[in-house]
Parts: C-alpha cells; structure tokens; sequence
C-alpha cells in the first residue's frame, strides 16, 4: 500500500476511536446490550432472526448471516484497536528480524576484516 493510503487508514482509524466517545452525553450511563439480551438470544434489527456470536480481535460480534456484523456501541473503536496493536507487533516483529540479520552481517564483516588484516598485502 502507498504511504498516502497508508496515512489515510490511520487517519480513519483515529477517527472511529475519537467518534465513538462523541454521543455521550456527560453525566449519564451506557446500558451495555448483554445486560439487555444474553450473548447468543440477540436477533437481527433487520430480520429478527437469532444472531450468531463470534469472538474477533477480542471483542464479541453478532452475526447476522443475511444482513451481517452487528456492532454494540464502542466495540468498533474495541476492534480498531485491537487491529492497531496486532499492526504495531508485527512491525516491531520485523524490525527485530532485520536488527538480528544486520547483526549477523555485522559479525560476519568483522570476520573478514579481521581475517584480512593478518594476512600480508
């Protein structure tokens, strides 16, 4: 991906965390849906049919399988970040591979030179 592309991913992914806390009125408490319906009992707003639950990136998803994800309120800001944090180790990840590869070149060239520098010219 482009380094634009990339910064316009980021830019979005700032956004749904900041946009989650937006509607919240202060001073007043959120009724989570599973204090509502139980994990497993909830039905499609569209069709009515019972949901499936899955577990992703830590946060539980209902699944209609017609009309699809069906997100409680903060749990896409949860799953963005979970996405973040999964992105960040694998780049720290990679660069601790390329730090360990530098590393052996590094040993290996200090081989040679010491090699070379006993031999005569």
């Amino acid at each position: 991906m482009a380094a634009g592309g990339e910064r316009q991913s980021w830019e979005f992914l700032s956004w749904v965390g900041q946009s989650d806390q937006a509607g919240k009125q202060p001073g007043t408490t959120t009724v989570c849906n599973s204090e509502l319906v139980p994990e497993g009992q909830r039905k499609c707003p569209i069709c009515g049919e019972t949901m499936l639950s899955t577990r992703q990136h830590g946060v539980l998803i209902d699944v209609c399988e017609t009309h699809g994800l069906w997100l409680d309120r903060g749990e896409l800001a949860d799953v963005v970040r979970e996405i973040r944090n999964a992105d960040i180790r694998l780049h720290v990840q990679r660069m601790e591979q390329e730090a360990d590869k530098l590393q052996r070149v590094m040993q290996l060239l200090a081989k040679v030179l010491e090699a070379s520098h006993g031999q005569p010219n």
